[in-house]
């Protein structure tokens, strides 16, 4: 690769009509040249004639095709797959990249060469202007704690937006075929595959609306078993990644009986938080969570909307 390694930007895109060219925009202000590589996934609005209008630039074409409405991995790996730089970068359809991130990836990858993957992190801008910064500690991490660091939520990790990643290494990993979680499932993978190296400048403008949120699936559990199986049944991870299975199960219980819990549901709460006690019980036996299981018992637990002391 070389120093100044080529990037292609590759965007999976479903009923963007009223944000593609927002995004599309925050790419052209990089400085240096790219490629810009849309997958509509079967959008229903005017995405297509949006993306029609943008396609001409001296600096970053965009090359754009559509498929049948697959889900946003497939619609990337498709993009991938049309991918022609020495490096990719995923960016959602509804974000913008910061001004300068072209240039933080290329900083890093300089910094690093021997890295497969270089991250920043990410603003989160709230309706009415306010904004949160998450950074990425820059200490240097082994594979297996990148791996522990991307599933457990401690620093903040690679996403879509905030990395530049190897074409061969980015196309070894894949996205799953699965609707909710694919893209941890991919960073994991790519984390477990290759050097990471981590810098401290935002890249990715995430902004957040009601339309955005994601919504806690507790109602289906087959969603978060389907992320689960993605991960360390179809990944071809080494063993050593493998013994994180149980501890990761447990985590998703977790989250799950907490939302019930928070929903006042008590008796289904109550059967997932001893689901999590199974698979890991260094996991769940946590004073945080042991707690709300007694205010269970002894139904003192709280519904949505009040302070729980958590």
């Amino acid at each position: 690769m070389s120093p100044t390694p080529s990037i292609s930007v590759v965007i999976a895109a479903y009923n963007a009509a009223d944000t593609i060219a927002d995004t599309v925009a925050s790419v052209r202000r990089q400085d240096g040249e790219c490629e810009i590589v849309v997958v509509d996934d079967g959008s229903s609005d005017a995405t297509a004639e949006v993306l029609d209008s943008l396609a001409d630039h001296p600096a970053a074409p965009l090359r754009w095709v559509r498929q049948e409405n697959a889900g946003p991995g497939p619609a990337r790996n498709r993009g991938l797959e049309l991918a022609a730089a020495d490096c990719v970068v995923f960016v959602d359809a509804d974000d913008e990249l910061s001004d300068d991130a072209f240039a933080a990836f290329r900083r890093a990858a300089q910094a690093k060469p021997d890295a497969g993957l270089w991250f920043g992190g990410y603003d989160e801008v709230y309706p009415g202007g306010r904004t949160r910064t998450y950074l990425p500690g820059t200490a240097d991490r082994s594979p297996e704690a990148r791996f522990r660091d991307i599933l457990f939520h401690r620093p903040v990790h690679p996403t879509i937006g905030t990395a530049l990643i190897r074409r061969e290494v980015a196309a070894a990993a894949r996205f799953p075929a699965i609707r909710f979680g694919e893209d941890l499932v991919y960073y994991a993978r790519v984390l477990a595959a290759a050097p990471a190296a981590a810098f401290a400048k935002v890249t990715r403008i995430y902004r957040v609306s009601p339309e955005r949120a994601i919504r806690r699936a507790v109602d289906s559990p087959e969603t978060w078993a389907a992320m689960v199986s993605a991960l360390f049944d179809d990944s071809g991870l080494a063993p050593r990644f493998l013994a994180y299975r149980s501890r990761f199960e447990a985590k998703i219980l977790l989250s799950q009986f907490r939302s019930l819990y928070l929903d006042g549901r008590a008796d289904e709460a109550a059967a997932m938080y001893r689901a999590a006690v199974a698979a890991s019980a260094s996991q769940a036996l946590r004073w945080t969570y042991v707690r709300k299981y007694l205010k269970l018992k002894a139904g003192l637990a709280r519904p949505r909307g009040r302070a729980d002391g958590q």
